[in-house]
């Protein structure tokens, strides 16, 4: 007797696991952590642009560069840097490619210049890869990437990139294209792996 009930017992243990279990099935890009860069170099036509939604920025820096081969990455794209923790009236921010490089644009608008002077002055005690002190006219290497700072008297402007770009081409022609009006008052450039050069305007 006691034989058989072992049988039984058994029969409904094999039984029950046999039964169907719901398995949900997890698509790999689900758990794998996102970049937001493009995997890919965009094309003209994938990076049509509705020009209802087209920001002024975006105008002003296509007509900055018009005889230059320019892309707006359309991915998400957001680099947090640290005038972002201060008050500012605007903030635009772009990674685009122009000609062969890719650049992340970053400008920040302020209500007046002791506001943004005290803005850059507030960032250059955290500034560049090594959130490092830094002093008007300090030549160190501050970021593994080429970067170029532009301060006016209302903008920051914030430019870097991992493979490099021309940042004359930048302060002396389109920066000052898509901002007439401004003051210039410092430019600060660093090429990768090299020291920082300082340009201070009167």
């Amino acid at each position: 007797m006691m034989v058989r009930h072992s049988y039984i017992i058994v029969a409904l243990l094999l039984f029950s696991c046999s039964s169907e279990v719901g398995v949900e099935t997890v698509a790999l890009e689900d758990i794998l952590p996102q970049s937001t860069y493009p995997k890919d170099t965009l094309t003209q036509a994938e990076n049509t642009i509705n020009l209802d939604s087209i920001s002024e920025f975006r105008i002003n820096l296509s007509n900055a560069v018009e005889d230059s081969a320019l892309f707006f990455i359309e991915n998400e794209y957001y680099l947090k840097l640290f005038p972002d923790r201060l008050t500012n009236v605007s903030r635009e921010q772009e990674l685009i490619i122009l000609d062969a490089d890719t650049i992340s644009i970053t400008v920040w608008e302020f209500s007046d210049s002791l506001t943004t002077i005290n803005a850059f002055y507030n960032w250059l005690d955290c500034f560049g890869d090594k959130c490092a002190e830094l002093k008007i006219g300090d030549e160190v290497n501050f970021s593994k990437n080429s970067v170029l700072t532009i301060v006016s008297n209302y903008h920051l402007i914030y430019l870097e990139s991992s493979t490099g770009f021309n940042m004359n081409t930048w302060q002396k022609k389109i920066i000052p294209t898509i901002f007439p009006e401004d003051l210039w008052i410092y430019a600060v450039s660093q090429s990768a792996r090299r020291k920082a050069r300082w340009q201070i305007f009167e």
